[in-house]
């Protein structure tokens, strides 16, 4: 469960906001936080899966990501330097 503000919301996928089968990902206050980890504890409503949730920051994984910066540092390297 992650707060719905900051940029939680924008890591994770709409779809998963508020699941139809499954308990919400993102909470409001801390009732509403209370009252989904009531729920999930009371078996009313299902968390979702743990393979879904590890999916959800695989496009932040560096492994994403390290190759661009490798070449963005090589184009920052080759660039010749130039008196202030």
């Amino acid at each position: 469960m992650l707060p719905n503000r900051l940029s939680y919301p924008e890591l994770i996928p709409e779809t998963h906001h508020r699941p139809l089968l499954h308990a919400p990902v993102l909470y409001d206050d801390a009732d509403h936080l209370f009252a989904v980890l009531r729920s999930i504890l009371q078996r009313e409503e299902r968390p979702l899966p743990p393979d879904t949730l590890r999916q959800m920051p695989a496009p932040l994984d560096w492994g994403a990501h390290a190759a661009d910066y490798d070449d963005l540092f090589e184009t920052v390297v080759e660039q010749p330097l130039t008196p202030a």
